[in-house]
């Protein structure tokens, strides 16, 4: 990935001239820019970090330029054999107002930075041929109150499926009803792309099968299926035991798509006098509002330093964080 960042001569972000106005004959969006003079990094990455710490700006959000605008483009091959499929970038975080162009042509948008979002690459893309990707970020000062980072801060991902195929976030899990003998798991699943001929699942337990059903057509790419889990191991606090649906979608005789879902067999519930019952057990919500970034490290995501933040909020007492 190469990104460029655009300041003055104090070293603030400013805003460059708009893609396609102004005098510059080639704009970062378009494929034939030149993004040699710029530097090459891997995401995830926070320019807000990188600093340097100024004096002028606010101390609740780190005293550290996290705002402005950032320039961030990517060159690559698709071979032939990827034409017929459907191809998506997934983003699971960028800050903020983050614009998307594939071959020079905007292929989406997503103003809020604190939430994942997918764009379709499919329209745009040139198989066998290089494809270039630009993404344009806009952190405006004064937008938060404390520190949000800066830049593409979490993984993205290139996405690759059939025609027919699960949609974004397309499986929905539940748990309606939970008693020591058995337990009942409601699947809700959404298609999309064209017709699929059939929904299948199956519920393991490790390695282990230990339910499976078809599901039922219940409008256009919609399906829902109940399966039922015999003497289900309880998601607990101190014990979050989980299982796995595994969902496939047949398509023209063939498996088109195949999804895990990692889920809880559990009830939850607030009653009145009591608060909040999770398998019929009063449980005392110690929660907290923990931000997004590192501390130190800032807010491009790092696996074993969120663990660590988890390890010792747990250690506390907490059962419950707000996202």
């Amino acid at each position: 990935i190469r990104e460029l960042r655009v300041l003055d001569p104090a070293g603030r972000p400013v805003k460059p001239v708009a893609p396609g106005a102004g005098p510059a004959p080639v704009a970062p969006h378009d494929p034939a820019f030149d993004d040699s003079a710029w530097r090459a990094l891997d995401l995830p990455h926070d320019w807000g970090i990188e600093g340097p710490f100024r004096a002028d700006l606010p101390n609740e959000t780190g005293k550290l330029p996290w705002y402005g605008i950032g320039w961030y483009r990517k060159a690559f091959t698709l071979p032939a054999t990827d034409k017929g499929r459907s191809l998506f970038l997934d983003f699971d975080g960028a800050m903020s107002q983050a614009q998307v162009w594939v071959n020079g042509t905007k292929a989406g948008e997503w103003m809020y930075g604190y939430n994942s979002f997918r764009i379709d690459l499919t329209p745009h893309l040139r198989f066998g041929e290089t494809n270039t990707v630009a993404v344009r970020l806009d952190n405006p000062p004064d937008s938060s109150r404390w520190y949000p980072g800066g830049g593409i801060y979490r993984h993205t991902w290139l996405v690759k499926t059939s025609p027919v195929h699960i949609a974004h976030w397309g499986v929905f899990v539940r748990t309606p009803q939970v008693a020591e003998a058995a337990a009942t798991v409601a699947v809700t699943t959404t298609t999309e792309g064209g017709a699929a001929s059939g929904v299948a699942h199956e519920v393991l337990d490790g390695n282990t099968v230990v339910a499976e059903g078809k599901a039922v057509a219940s409008g256009t790419g919609k399906w829902e299926a109940k399966l039922e889990v015999k003497d289900p191991k309880r998601w607990e606090v101190g014990s979050p035991h989980l299982y796995t649906l595994r969902t496939r979608v047949v398509a023209g005789g063939q498996l088109a798509d195949e999804l895990l879902t990692p889920f809880g067999v559990r009830t939850a519930e607030w009653v009145a006098d009591k608060g909040f019952v999770l398998n019929g057990r009063v449980v005392k919500i110690n929660g907290v509002c923990n931000h997004h970034d590192l501390g130190a490290l800032g807010a491009a995501v790092h696996a074993r330093a969120l663990e660590r933040q988890l390890e010792i909020l747990r250690e506390m007492g907490c059962n419950a964080v707000r996202t």
